[in-house]
Formats: C-alpha cells, sequence, structure tokens
C-alpha cells in the first residue's frame, strides 16, 4: 500500500429542502412499444387534451 487517507465525497440534495437523496434499485416494468407506436399516435390526435400543446 501506497498511501492511506480520507477521501470526501460530494453526496446529492435535494434543491427545495436540502435533504440528502437516498437511490435505491427498484422493480419496474418496461413495454415495448415499437409494434404499437403508429396506433399511439393516431390514437393521440383523436384525444382532447387541455390545454391543447399537451398532445404535442
Amino acid at each position: 500500500m501506497v498511501n492511506i487517507s480520507t477521501i470526501n465525497h460530494s453526496y446529492p440534495h435535494c434543491y427545495r429542502c436540502k435533504t440528502p437523496l437516498i437511490y435505491r434499485g427498484i422493480s419496474a416494468w418496461y413495454v415495448k412499444v415499437e409494434e404499437v407506436a403508429n396506433k399511439l399516435v393516431k390514437n393521440n390526435a383523436e384525444v382532447n387534451w387541455v390545454p391543447e400543446n399537451i398532445k404535442d
């Protein structure tokens, strides 16, 4: 061993309340949409979005 020292790492904090952020792994679902992408876009045009700019 050449050197023994303490290293202080920066840790992410919430910009609003300044509390430490905790990263944790969670289970997740992923949906493959390539096969239905065109249908989703077509159906999106038929939805009454409020406000209007949401559908873009």
